[in-house]
């Protein structure tokens, strides 16, 4: 992870947060999937939160934030340079959440079931959320405006002594690396082509050996556990042009906003309402890729900053109007309206 204040991005880079972050009206016509840039999204959005942290007065959101950072940093380790589970690394962070002191939470992606999963301490128990990633294309190109969708889907619990044994943590790190890179016979849309039934592989996957089989696993061990959801308003996209895969927005994207939210929303003990941290952070990270923008405009032009600057200017305008800033300090905002100035006269960028 790079430290706050200390990231720096190559165009091709700063692009893809582009696309996938802000959504511009022009996207790429086929899949531009790249773990490098992956892992860089994960590098912009850990130093927002740092950001975000260093600018908070009330404590219990300071301690928030802090715990909304260490998740990041689980999800990070959890992937090898690929992107995909890695089964060390995963049974090392169950070890560790089974003798955690505090609770904590670790987002994993399982990218060849198309599923994210939250395994989360709380207290005696340790709980597993499962969710659709990115939804079939019928869903995606099929709604006028955002498609709404529920997070999490359903979840399951077991006792702490249970995770504290040393086979399960080998059994479910196994399972859940292998589900990651495995794909599972009969998860695919199927359309006919040439008189037979063929896997439809432009389209998404169905993430039921997640959603399904996995948690009835962990539901035999312990027990189906109630849980607060959230329901989030997606703007999604599918779009190809002569190529094998369509462009979609980012899987792990979608996995970052769904983990922060829930975990934002179920800190019930901040002064404001809870709705602003996240609101907060969004602002903070749209204000870090405007930096990266400018410092790559020779390559990306001005179409980026453009766009990425209005984007900033609504989601301040909304926090303003709202009257939601005041868990943060005034100089918070008077640091972003000053980047947002600097971008919009340097170079006659925005002029």
């Amino acid at each position: 992870m790079a430290p706050s204040g200390a990231l720096r991005l190559g165009g091709g880079a700063v692009t893809y947060l582009v696309n996938h972050v802000v959504l511009p009206p022009k996207l790429p016509q086929k899949d531009d999937s790249n773990p490098a840039y992956d892992q860089c999204l994960l590098d912009v959005v850990t130093c927002a939160l740092q950001d975000v942290r260093d600018n908070i007065e009330d404590q219990d959101a300071k301690e928030t934030v802090t715990s909304a950072i260490q998740s990041m940093k689980y999800l990070d380790y959890s992937r090898d340079i690929y992107g995909n589970v890695s089964e060390l690394q995963l049974r090392k962070l169950l070890e560790n959440l089974s003798t955690a002191t505090i609770d904590e939470s670790v987002p994993i992606r399982i990218e060849a079931q198309n599923a994210g999963l939250i395994v989360s301490r709380s207290e005696d128990s340790i709980t597993f959320e499962p969710f659709e990633l990115s939804p079939l294309n019928k869903a995606a190109m099929g709604t006028i405006g955002r498609l709404v969708r529920t997070f999490p889907g359903c979840a399951s619990s077991i006792p702490l002594s249970v995770i504290k044994e040393n086979s399960f943590r080998e059994s479910i790190a196994y399972t859940i690396a292998k589900m990651s890179t495995q794909a599972t016979p009969g998860s695919q849309p199927q359309v006919r082509k040439t008189g037979k039934m063929l896997d439809e592989d432009r389209d998404t996957t169905d993430p039921t050996i997640v959603t399904d089989w996995l948690m009835n696993y962990i539901a035999a061990l312990g027990g189906l556990k109630q849980t607060s959801r959230i329901s989030k308003n997606t703007r999604e996209e599918v779009v190809w042009k002569d190529c094998l895969h369509p462009w979609r927005r980012s899987p792990l994207w979608l996995l970052v906003r769904v983990n922060l939210q829930l975990l934002f929303t179920r800190r019930g003990c901040i002064k404001q309402p809870i709705s602003v941290l996240y609101k907060v952070f969004v602002a903070q990270l749209l204000s870090r890729m405007l930096e990266l923008i400018k410092e790559n405009w020779k390559d990306l032009g001005g179409e980026p900053l453009y766009l990425t600057y209005t984007k900033l200017a609504r989601r301040i305008r909304k926090l303003e109007n709202l009257d939601q800033l005041e868990l943060h300090p005034n100089q918070w905002l008077i640091d972003i309206k000053s980047r947002m100035t600097d971008a919009h006269g340097s170079d006659g960028l925005l002029r």
